[in-house]
C-alpha cells in the first residue's frame, strides 16, 4: 500500500466518523435546513437513534439544532449544517474519491494479475 493510500486510511480512522452521522451530513449537505422529524424519517432512522448521532454532531460544532415555535400547535426541531459540517462533508466526500480511485486501482491491477496468471 502506498503512502498517500495509507494517509487517506489513517484519515478516516482519525475522524472516527460513524456511518450514520456521515449519512446525516451528507443529507444536511443536500437538503439544508429539515425538520428533525423529516430527517429521521427519511433516514429510516429512530428518532432515539437520531436524536443521539445529532446530538455528538452538534457537540462537535457540525450540526446546530433549534427548537422553534410556531403559531399553532407545538413546537417544531430544526436541523441545519454549520459551515464547518459542511467543511468536514467535503473533506470526507474528498475521501471517500481517494478510496473509490484506490479501489478501481486494485480492481485493475486484480483483473491484470488474475488475466497473466490464465495465460
Amino acid at each position: 500500500m502506498e503512502e498517500s493510500e495509507r494517509s487517506i486510511l489513517k484519515e478516516i480512522v482519525r475522524n472516527k466518523m460513524h456511518f450514520t452521522r456521515v449519512a446525516i451530513l451528507l443529507y444536511l449537505a443536500a437538503k439544508g435546513d429539515v425538520t428533525f422529524k423529516e430527517l429521521y424519517k427519511d433516514l429510516d432512522l429512530s428518532p432515539g437513534n437520531a436524536w443521539g448521532h445529532l446530538e455528538k454532531l452538534e457537540k462537535e460544532g457540525l450540526v446546530t439544532i433549534k427548537r422553534v415555535l410556531p403559531q399553532s400547535c407545538g413546537s417544531r426541531i430544526i436541523v441545519s449544517i454549520t459551515r464547518e459540517g459542511l467543511r468536514r462533508t467535503e473533506e470526507l466526500l474528498r475521501m471517500f474519491k481517494a478510496l473509490s480511485e484506490l479501489g478501481y486501482s486494485f480492481s485493475s491491477t486484480s483483473k491484470s494479475t488474475k488475466s497473466s496468471e490464465r495465460h
